[in-house]
């Protein structure tokens, strides 16, 4: 009887909770926690009517394929908006707001981005920053692996262990840069020029470094294992404990480069009166 009972209280209940789930439970079941409710995504914003002029709230909008060929954008929020395949040559970016911004495959060439912060902006290998002006802007732990930064002036620019892997750096000016612990692994950086740039702890293993002016930049403890430096300006530059094992350094300059405690191309070990060349 006393399970008749509660069979009937049970199905009185079911009825009574019409979008509620029937289910059976006994004394001894613990109650099931009801599943939290997703938060939403921010929609995205039609913008097309939206003026494309400096310091314009363009945040969150939808500006994929969008052509912004040449646009001033000076300043302006473009927090989380997406650009994805946007058309941004030889536009004005300068300081603009690009937290959390999707670039990816977006053609940026000859785009100026001074002094712009790009930590949070997402790209990837069809991002093309050729010919970008982003000098002293700030590239810090940013992934560019295959990036293509031709020509890209980045004179000051902060690319601190930012992710450079087989990049296209050729051509690129890197005057004073600070790349730092960044990884540029096979990247190609033929005929760049990186003088009084700051590489120390910077991954060069296999890159290509044909014709670079390294004059005068820390390349403290850099590994550049099997680096093409052949014809590399390397005067006054500081190499110490560098790892130049393999590295082909035909042609190199390296008067006044500071090579004590480096590792050598042939594995020698270079000692305390290593100036201009390995002892």
């Amino acid at each position: 009887m006393n399970n008749k009972r509660t069979g009937v209280a049970a199905l009185a209940a079911c009825v009574a909770l019409v979008l509620g789930a029937c289910s059976s439970q006994t004394d001894t079941e613990p109650a099931r926690d009801t599943a939290p409710t997703p938060t939403a995504s921010p929609t995205l914003r039609d913008c097309a009517n939206v003026p494309k002029k400096p310091k314009s709230d363009l945040s969150n909008c939808d500006l994929r394929g969008a052509n912004l060929r040449g646009a001033n954008l000076l300043e302006a929020d473009l927090m989380g908006t997406h650009l994805l395949e946007a058309d941004l040559t030889e536009a004005n970016l300068t300081q603009a707001n690009l937290h959390q911004t999707d670039l990816n495959k977006a053609n940026l060439t000859h785009a100026t981005l001074r002094r712009t912060n790009l930590t949070t902006v997402r790209v990837n290998s069809r991002t093309n920053l050729s010919g970008a002006n982003l000098s002293q802007a700030n590239l810090s732990g940013l992934d560019l692996t295959k990036a293509n930064l031709y020509w890209a002036y980045l004179p000051g620019a902060h690319l601190s262990n930012a992710n450079l892997t087989q990049a296209n750096l050729s051509h690129a000016n890197l005057t004073d840069a600070f790349l730092d612990g960044a990884n540029l692994a096979g990247a190609d950086l033929t005929v760049a020029d990186a003088m009084k740039a700051n590489l120390r702890k910077a991954d060069l293993r296999r890159a290509n470094l044909e014709l670079v002016d390294f004059s005068g930049a820390n390349l403290r403890e850099v590994n550049a294992t099997g680096a093409n430096l052949r014809d590399a300006d390397l005067s006054d530059a500081d190499l110490t404990r560098a790892d130049l094992t393999g590295a082909d350094l035909t042609g190199a300059d390296l008067t006044g480069a500071d090579l004590r405690g480096a590792t050598w191309f042939d594995g020698r070990k270079c000692g305390k009166e290593s100036f201009g060349e390995c002892k």
